[in-house]
């Protein structure tokens, strides 16, 4: 189960990614449209990746009180710590090329 919620993560955090990639093409070209048309999607990857981590929070405390080394997650853990960097640096670089 918790390799199957770190992979869900991964790939909403993925996405969101190329979403952000896509937010920052558009204000660099002024299109403000194709940045509205993504809210949405964006809002609901947010919810999920909020929801997907309290998920995995709550089944790794779980395998824990079951006596499972939840060590073994470790380095899917760690892979999904660097995409979630990945995506908070995209997401500030954003943020800064809209501040001007």
């Amino acid at each position: 189960m918790v390799f199957e919620i770190i992979t869900q993560m991964k790939q909403s955090a993925q996405l969101m990614k190329e979403i952000l990639n896509k937010d920052v093409d558009d204000v660099k070209s002024a299109n403000h449209k194709g940045l509205l048309e993504r809210l949405e999607e964006k809002e609901i990857l947010m919810q999920k990746l909020s929801d997907l981590k309290v998920e995995l929070n709550k089944t790794l405390v779980k395998a824990y009180q079951n006596g499972i080394d939840i060590n073994v997650y470790r380095e899917n853990i760690n892979d999904l710590e660097i995409e979630l960097v990945e995506l908070y640096n995209l997401n500030k670089k954003l943020g800064l090329i809209i501040l001007p």
